[in-house]
């Protein structure tokens, strides 16, 4: 029994070193040549995007053994060797990486010590922008561009993701070019002291998301609008009007917003009573472009509500080739200024009072238009 014992142990005992050594054989391979050693990795990495490259930031702690960053890309095809020499303490350090072809890139960063040793790669992404990104941006609309004395004052439509700010550039009074800047919100922006005669000039500039780098357009010109001269312009038909008291012409006579309270056209109101609606037709002598209409209502005085406009070239109330061109209603106070929806250029403008907050009543003091001569 007892030597039945031992030769089973000894089996068993056999067993566990074939065992032992089969397990050796698994861990052999990472075992020769010594222990595995990194070289420190980067810290608080952080990517940007850039106009034909990125912009890679990062930290470097206590690596005073480290020689270089190394950055692969293109599944290892291309790659930026940048030699660094980081104290014992802790570096910030930024590099640009060359990205010529326009998309998005993995990036894989890793250093390098004087002994050859490398850390484990940390990952990360950026976008190269070039040409085709610059293609889809265009400049910041001009609604409009209005002179008033050594200023002009320019009216901006809406803008575009990615959009930093708009330039204007002119002569200045001075001779010297001026530049002003319109950011994202702001929708006017004023040319003070500009020299007479000089040309306006804008251009967008837009920095995509997460870049380093701001995209630069054309500069395009700029044709500041006019308040139109209305001396030689008259009216010459209209609806109704108290011919004595407030007449149809005097909306184009260039008296309000003057002291002149009592110079309006109002709609006939001795009996009979003129029903709406109401209109007038103001012949501007030659086609111009409107671009805004401004109108004044009588001063304190709340009746006329609604403000259509039309423009046509013949003069005929009833002609079927009117173009409705603007149209509004008052909210408040004694000044609506209406942006044409339509460019025309035509010769007869016409106003149209649809409605009254006064029964059938209603009076306009003057009427100015802004425009290109």
């Amino acid at each position: 029994m007892n030597k039945l014992l031992n030769f089973i142990a000894i089996i068993m005992t056999a067993g566990v070193f074939f065992s032992c050594d089969g397990m050796m054989d698994v861990h052999q391979q990472y075992l020769e040549g010594g222990e595995k050693i990194y070289a420190p990795k980067v810290d608080s990495l952080v990517f940007h995007n850039g106009k034909g490259r990125a912009q890679v930031w990062f930290w470097l702690l206590e690596s005073p053994n480290v020689r270089s960053v190394d950055i692969f890309w293109n599944n290892n095809a291309d790659s930026l060797i940048v030699p660094v020499s980081p104290s014992a303490g802790l570096d910030s350090m930024e590099v640009y990486v060359p990205l010529t072809e326009e998309r998005a890139y993995t990036l894989y960063i890793r250093t390098t010590d004087i002994f050859g040793n490398h850390s484990l790669s940390e990952i990360g992404s950026a976008t190269s922008y070039g040409a085709i990104y610059e293609s889809t941006l265009t400049n910041r609309g001009v609604k409009s561009a209005t002179t008033s004395g050594s200023t002009v004052e320019i009216q901006w439509y809406g803008i575009m993701d990615g959009y930093a700010c708009s330039e204007v550039r002119y002569t200045g009074v001075n001779g010297e070019v001026q530049t002003v800047r319109a950011l994202p919100n702001e929708t006017s922006t004023s040319c003070p002291d500009a020299k007479a005669g000089s040309t306006y000039e804008h251009r967008s500039l837009y920095v995509p998301a997460n870049s380093i780098d701001t995209f630069y357009l054309e500069w395009t010109p700029i044709v500041p609008l006019v308040k139109l001269d209305k001396s030689s312009w008259s009216v010459i038909s209209w609806s109704d009007e108290e011919e004595t008291d407030a007449k149809a012409a005097w909306i184009i006579n260039g008296i309000y917003p003057n002291d002149n309270a009592n110079d309006f056209w109002h709609s006939q109101w001795r009996a009979p009573a003129a029903p709406l609606p109401h209109w007038a037709i103001i012949d501007m002598g030659a086609p111009k472009e409107i671009v805004i209409i401004d109108t004044y209502r009588r001063r304190n005085n709340t009746n006329t509500k609604s403000v259509w406009y039309y423009a046509g070239d013949d003069p005929d109330p009833d002609a079927a080739s009117w173009t409705k061109i603007a149209e509004g209603t008052f909210a408040s106070g004694d000044l609506m200024t209406l942006t044409a929806s339509i460019s025309a250029t035509r010769r007869y403008l016409k106003i149209y009072l649809p409605d009254s907050n006064s029964g059938a009543n209603i009076s306009v003091a003057e009427i100015d238009v802004f425009g290109y001569e």
